[in-house]
């Protein structure tokens, strides 16, 4: 119940993170006053530890406990929080609030009379860098790995025959003299059809002049052609569209993560996912709406808790 209390909020918008960081404040000052009237507060770096590499912390053991030494003497009803406004900005697949610096700066000011600079990376524009460059290596190797699906696919389809267009013959104009009215022709005499000669099972040589084509063929275009009684031709031919396209697609790859800006790397970004995707429809290569997920949540590294002391 007090887990659903501090997570719950009514809509994603800033009313509804707001109030859920306001309720989450005042649990904090409760929990803090529950545990100093128990006695718990030497327990705390023992608390901290139960996380067990699930969260990090600048700060040593040390140096919570002397934290916890220092609370003894606070009284929860002395204890104020402040929030930093900031604007919402959808970066990282998730809803971010980027705080406003100056405000910051001031905020500590008029609080701990303290001047400290501004953090350059908080800003959307340091965000959105960040976020593209973490993009750039997954993109790179989800694309190699398709890409190696198309070019086994169109090496397939190199190794058929390229189809050529059949000659018409030139109609040749007749020289006989076409008959008058008054010349009559004779119908010529009908001829019986020659039947055909039954072919026993498992029949001889001559099964072929029938029709009968042998199956003990090796190579497997000729056993298709041998069964279909059809040729199979090129799709892809080496200078047509198909080509082309993985042809820049596999020079975008290489290219990937030059770029010196942020929109130049977004354009190829996501320009590669597009080329990529065009030929993976092309060819029946199927890829999931997942694919090009970057799926940074995984990484310890960014469930961060740092301290300044001072």
């Amino acid at each position: 119940a007090v887990l659903d209390y501090l997570r719950v909020r009514k809509g994603i918008a800033e009313a509804g993170d707001l109030n859920r960081i306001n309720r989450q404040k005042r649990m904090l000052v409760a929990i803090f006053d529950k545990i100093k009237q128990n006695g718990l507060l030497p327990s705390i770096p023992g608390i901290l530890d139960a996380f067990d590499g699930n969260m990090y912390t600048n700060t040593t053991l040390s140096q919570t406990a002397a934290l916890a030494a220092f609370a003894y003497n606070v009284e929860p009803d002395s204890i104020g929080m402040y929030s930093m406004g900031g604007h919402y900005k959808n970066i990282f697949n998730w809803n971010f609030v980027l705080t406003d610096q100056k405000a910051r700066v001031k905020l500590i000011k008029d609080i701990y009379g303290v001047d400290v600079e501004q953090y350059k990376d908080y800003t959307s524009s340091a965000a959105q860098a960040r976020w593209e460059k973490m993009r750039a290596p997954v993109i790179k190797e989800r694309a190699e790995a398709a890409l190696a699906k198309v070019k086994a696919k169109l090496d397939a389809d190199a190794a058929l025959p390229i189809p050529t267009p059949t000659p018409k013959p030139t109609p040749v104009p007749s020289t006989e003299p076409a008959p008058s009215p008054s010349e009559s022709t004779e119908p010529a005499p009908s001829t019986s059809p020659t039947p055909t000669p039954t072919v026993p099972d498992g029949g001889s040589a001559e099964g072929a002049a029938a029709g009968i084509r042998p199956l003990s063929v090796s190579n497997p275009l000729l056993s298709l052609i041998a069964l279909t009684g059809e040729t199979q031709y090129r799709q892809y031919l080496p200078d047509g569209p198909v080509w082309a396209l993985y042809n820049k697609a596999v020079a975008e790859c290489a290219a990937l993560g030059t770029q010196e800006s942020t929109e130049e790397l977004r354009a190829a970004n996501d320009q590669l996912i597009a080329d990529v995707q065009s030929l993976c429809s092309t060819l029946g290569i199927p890829l999931s709406s997942t694919y090009w997920r970057v799926n940074y949540e995984t990484d310890k590294s960014f469930n961060e808790i740092t301290v300044d002391f001072n």
